[in-house]
This record gives structure tokens, sequence and C-alpha cells, in this order.
């Protein structure tokens, strides 16, 4: 793949970032109604997180980071939309749910643009 100039293979760096976080936003919200619905039940799997370990080869920790931050960005629209729009990481995101609350979550998206996701685990 060709690009004319660094600034424009930029560009394209942060619109794939902006598709991959949209679509990350919309896997966790399919996450959150797989276990609900518990539809890893007939798949051998004893719960979610051990089914998209079995299914997708993520770790059984990581399965359950991002099904904790499935169901916890149900509850927190500006930190779901900033996920979907791509100004949040996945890993940030999943970092960010484990605290946040609708009422501290502004104030905490705006903190976490500037800070590392290590930071963010750290808090």
């Amino acid at each position: 793949m060709q690009h004319d100039s660094e600034e424009e293979l930029i560009r394209e760096i942060d619109a794939e970032h902006a598709r991959l976080a949209a679509s990350h936003r919309r896997l966790l919200g399919l996450l959150a109604d797989v276990d609900r619905r518990k539809s890893w039940r007939d798949a051998g799997a004893r719960d979610t997180a051990h089914w998209l370990s079995i299914r997708y080869g993520l770790s059984q920790w990581k399965a359950r980071r991002w099904i904790a931050a499935a169901h916890a960005l149900e509850t927190l629209p500006r930190t779901s939309e900033a996920l979907a729009s791509g100004e949040l990481h996945v890993d940030k995101t999943v970092e960010l749910t484990r605290f946040a609350t609708p009422e501290t979550e502004s104030r905490l998206l705006v903190w976490a643009a500037g800070v590392s996701c290590g930071a963010i685990r750290r808090k």
C-alpha cells in the first residue's frame, strides 16, 4: 500500500483506528447480549468467558474484563460513545469501566484522554 505523504498515511491509520473502535463497541454490545442469554450453554462452555476463550482464543482474564466492560457500557453513554467514535481505545475503555459511573464518566473521559492505559488500570 503506497501513500503519497506521511500525513496521508497517518490519516489512514486514524481512520482505521476509528473503524476498529466502532467495531469493538458493537462487539461488546453483542457480548453483553450473549452473556445475558447464556448463548454459550450448548457449546460445552462453563460461562461466557470460557466460551470466548474457546471460540476466539481470548484469555479468560481478558474475556472476563470485556464482558464486565460490555455490561458497564450499558449505563455509561458517554464512555460508550467515546469508544464508538474512536476517541477512546478498547483497552482504555475496559479499564475505565471498572470504576466510572454515570456521574463521573465525563470527568474521567477528559482525564483518560491524557494518560496511559496503565495509569487508568492503576487508578
